[in-house]
């Protein structure tokens, strides 16, 4: 027997284990990525921005889905990923889980909401898209409020052209829908033309056109909703208003930001400035870039393993507008849910809820560092 060959065929063979074993490690979804995802109605397309931590665990954006959409948790394992999203509207709150097999830049797999997987394709998309929001509601009745409100968020690429999009009613279903999905979205000058549809019990189609006003920053137009489940059409006046603004680059470096702080308060480290996430003139509330790192210090000190969640991410602006109507616009930032707990080193090794905050909601429940 050539002992040479043997022995090559035995390098050979555990060359290709590893290779194979590191091909199963470096599965990475960071990244944008478009979808068909399956509906009660007709399937919608979507973005989503997706960043993987250092353990794997998945952090996520949909662009275009309003701020009732929103990436709950995920996580890869080798080439399987698992993403898990809530859409949410005035009757329905919707959980899908997308379980697949990432290869390169496609996931295949399914789509779950609860009637049964169905097949969804996912592609990493390499261009920068722009998310556009918008608030649209029925003009009121003499002295009164604006009724119906809706908010719309669509998806552009670098050429204008529409991608992705959605809308979510507000409390009362009465303009459109409870909530669906955008279909079409065009801008000629100061006038845009946008397509709807909705699933469910009283699924429709529709549209409407409205022309903006830069001096007084309104839209107005009209609109007409036919419904195919339901007897009847509605149609009538609405109004209109920009909302902010971001784009997908942006969200990357919001997630990876954040996504970078959340794996170092697990792993411990020692915060020191300058650091790459914080801004040297990070400014917020009068605490500076030292503040905040002496607080992450504290953290690392008080408790002896660290385990943060970071989920819901929505309401991103990064891009300013001067024709966003005032009322409706917020400082640049994000709204997300961080859930901090710790490992108490004394009694036992108990684990403690340190931080449960949601920025968006004014839900803050904070414990004293220990």
């Amino acid at each position: 027997m050539n002992t040479y060959r043997v022995l090559s065929t035995i390098v050979f063979a555990a060359v290709l284990s590893l290779l194979g074993a590191a091909s199963a490690a470096a599965a990475d979804v960071t990244g944008t990525w478009i979808a068909t995802l399956p509906g009660g109605g007709a399937a919608r397309s979507l973005v989503l921005q997706l960043h993987q931590r250092a353990d794997g665990t998945v952090m996520g954006y949909i662009p275009g889905g309003t701020a009732n959409r929103v990436v709950t948790g995920g996580g890869v394992t080798g080439s399987a990923v698992v993403l898990k999203m809530e859409i949410k509207d005035p009757r329905v709150t919707e959980i899908f889980i997308i379980n697949g097999t990432v290869r390169r830049n496609i996931i295949r797999g399914t789509a779950d909401n609860g009637s049964g997987p169905r097949p969804i394709l996912l592609r990493r998309a390499s261009n920068v898209l722009h998310e556009r929001r918008f608030l649209f509601a029925k003009p009121p009745v003499g002295p009164g409020e604006p009724t119906g409100v809706v908010h719309l968020s669509v998806v552009q690429d670098e050429r204008d052209r529409f991608v992705s999009g959605g809308f979510i009613s507000e409390t009362d279903c009465s303009l459109f829908a409870c909530g669906g999905g955008v279909t079409a979205f065009s801008e000629t000058g100061s006038a845009i033309t946008v397509g709807l549809e909705t699933g469910g019990a009283c699924s429709g189609r529709g549209s409407f056109t409205a022309t903006f006003d830069s001096s007084s920053k309104f839209y107005t137009g009209t609109y007409s909703f036919a419904y195919t489940d339901c007897p009847g059409t509605d149609s009538g006046a609405l109004i209109g208003v920009k909302g902010t603004r971001t784009q997908t680059d942006h969200v990357a470096g919001v997630l990876t930001a954040l996504g970078r702080i959340a794996d170092d308060l697990e792993a411990r480290v020692t915060f020191t400035a300058p650091y790459a996430p914080v801004s040297p003139g990070y400014l917020h509330y009068g605490r500076t870039e030292t503040d905040l790192l002496t607080d992450f210090n504290a953290e690392v000190a008080a408790y002896s393993s660290i385990s943060v969640d970071l989920n819901r991410f929505r309401n991103i602006k990064t891009v300013p507008d001067p024709d966003t109507y005032p009322d409706f616009d917020v400082p640049i930032g994000v709204d997300f849910h961080d859930l901090r707990v710790g490992v108490v080193p004394e009694g036992g090794g108990s684990s403690v809820v340190y931080r449960d905050a949601d920025t968006g909601s004014g839900l803050t429940r904070d414990t004293e560092l220990k």
